[in-house]
C-alpha cells in the first residue's frame, strides 16, 4: 500500500462500499494509508470489499448497516470507534431511487 499523509493513520467509515464507486473509493483510501469500516447493507459484498483492501495490505472491517435504521447507523459509527478509535473520515455512499410526486 502506497502512503499519503492525509489519510495515513486515519479511520474511514463508508456507508455503501459493498461494491461500485463505495468499493473504489474504500480501496483507494486504504492504498493512501487510511483503515476502513465498511458498512453495507450487503454484508457479504462489504466482506468482500475488506477482504480485497486486506490482501493489499491495508486494514479493514466489513459490517451490516441498514442506513434507513438512525439506530443501525448509530451502531455502525460506535462499531468503527471500537475497530480503530475515532473516526476521521465519514462517507455517505447510499442512495435509492424513489419514484412519484415530492409531496407523496
Amino acid at each position: 500500500m502506497t502512503s499519503n499523509t492525509v489519510f495515513t493513520g486515519k479511520t474511514a467509515l463508508i456507508y455503501g462500499a459493498a461494491l461500485g464507486i463505495g468499493r473504489a473509493v474504500a480501496q483507494e483510501f486504504a492504498r493512501r494509508g487510511a483503515r476502513l469500516v465498511i458498512a453495507d447493507i450487503d454484508r457479504a459484498g462489504a466482506e468482500e470489499t475488506a477482504t480485497l483492501i486486506r490482501s493489499a495490505g491495508g486494514e479493514a472491517v466489513a459490517l451490516r448497516c441498514d442506513v434507513t435504521s438512525d439506530a443501525a447507523v448509530r451502531e455502525a459509527a460506535v462499531a468503527a470507534e471500537i475497530a480503530y478509535g475515532a473516526v476521521d473520515i465519514v462517507m455517505n455512499n447510499v442512495g435509492g431511487i424513489l419514484h412519484g410526486n415530492p409531496q407523496d
